[in-house]
C-alpha cells in the first residue's frame, strides 16, 4: 500500500520536475542577462549593484520596520521606504525616528493600498481605475505626508499596484511628477529594464525599473509573490533560495547592472530567510546603493 506521505512526496517531485521543464534553459537565461548587462555597461555601470527598498503598506509593517532597519544598518545597506501617506501619519513616531537615523522615504501615494476583510488583506487604491484628478490628488497627498512626518522633500515615487497601469496612465503620472519637481519613479516591471537598461529617461524624469530573478528575469521578484498564503503573509524559504540563486548566478557570470528589489517588512521579519539573503548578497560582493546613488552613478544628477 502506498502511504499518504509517499503520495505527497511523489506529488512534490512531479511538481518540481514540471517547474524545471517550464524554466528557460540556462543558456537562454544567460543570454537575457548578458543583453541587459550590455545596456547597463552602455549607461556607465561596471559591476552589479543592489537597490533595496521596502513597501510599508500594512499596519504590521510599522510594528517590525525598526527591527528590519537594524539589519540593514548592521550590513551597511542604504534604507529606503515607500509608505502610503495614511500609514506614515498613523505610525508617525516610528517613521520619523527612522528618518532621523538616515533612512530615506519616497512618495507612495496618500491612500491605503490594502484593506483587511474576511481574515486577510486585499488590495485597493488602483490608479488604473482613478480619474486623472484623483491620481494627482493622491500623489500630492503622499508628498505632503512625507514632508510632514519625516521632514524630507520626496523626489522619488512608486505607484500603488503599478503593474496594472497602461502607457497613457503611466504618462499622466510622469507629467504630474515632472510638474512637482520629482527626479525619478520606480513604478515599472522588469521588462522595461531588460529592454532599456537600469535607467530609463522619460522626458525630464528617470524611471528605475524593478528587477526579476535569475530564473524569471521578466517577472518582478517581490516578497508578496512568495508568502505562505494571503492569510499567513510570511515569505517561504523558496523566496530566499531564489534571491541567493540569483546573486550566485549573476556573480558567476560577472553580471553588470542593478538588482532593484523591494519587500514588505512584515513579510520578511520572521525567521532568518531574509537575513541570510542579505549576508549572501554581501558575500558575493554585490554593493548596495540607494536611489540617489543610482542617479549619480548614471549621470542623472
Amino acid at each position: 500500500m502506498i502511504s499518504l506521505r509517499s503520495i505527497g512526496r511523489m506529488t512534490q517531485q512531479m511538481a518540481g520536475l514540471l517547474k524545471r521543464q517550464q524554466q528557460p534553459p540556462p543558456s537562454s537565461l544567460a543570454m537575457t542577462w548578458q543583453a541587459y548587462g550590455a545596456l547597463a555597461r552602455a549607461q556607465g555601470f561596471d559591476r552589479l549593484y543592489l537597490l533595496l527598498s521596502f513597501d510599508c503598506d500594512r499596519h504590521e509593517d510599522a510594528e517590525v520596520v525598526e527591527m528590519v532597519d537594524g539589519w540593514l544598518v548592521e550590513r551597511g545597506i542604504p534604507r529606503t521606504y515607500a509608505v502610503p501617506g495614511v500609514m506614515l501619519t498613523e505610525a508617525a513616531e516610528i517613521y520619523r525616528k527612522l528618518a532621523s537615523k538616515g533612512a530615506r522615504f519616497i512618495n507612495h501615494g496618500g491612500r491605503a493600498h490594502v484593506e483587511f476583510r474576511d481574515g486577510r488583506y486585499w488590495s485597493c487604491t488602483f490608479y488604473d481605475r482613478f480619474s486623472e484628478a484623483e491620481v494627482a490628488q493622491d500623489i500630492a497627498a503622499g508628498h505632503e505626508a512625507v514632508i510632514a512626518v519625516t521632514g524630507q522633500i520626496p523626489t522619488g515615487f512608486r505607484a500603488p499596484h503599478f503593474g496594472l497601469l497602461d502607457n497613457s496612465q503611466r504618462e499622466y503620472i510622469y507629467n504630474t511628477l515632472r510638474a512637482m519637481g520629482y527626479r525619478f519613479s520606480s513604478s515599472s516591471l522588469p521588462e522595461l529594464g531588460l529592454a532599456k537598461g537600469p535607467l530609463v529617461d522619460v522626458g525630464g524624469l528617470v524611471e528605475l525599473p524593478c528587477s526579476g530573478s535569475w530564473v524569471a528575469p521578466h517577472i518582478i521578484l517581490d516578497s508578496w509573490s512568495h508568502v505562505r498564503s494571503p492569510v499567513d503573509p510570511v515569505v517561504t524559504a523558496a523566496y530566499g533560495n531564489i534571491m541567493m540563486e540569483t546573486c550566485a548566478e549573476l556573480f558567476k557570470h560577472r553580471q553588470v547592472g542593478v538588482l532593484n528589489w523591494y519587500a514588505d517588512p512584515s513579510h520578511v521579519a520572521q525567521g532568518d530567510v531574509f537575513r541570510r539573503c542579505l549576508d549572501a548578497i554581501g558575500d558575493h560582493g554585490i554593493k548596495a546603493i540607494g536611489f540617489e546613488d543610482l542617479l549619480v552613478m548614471g549621470g542623472r544628477v
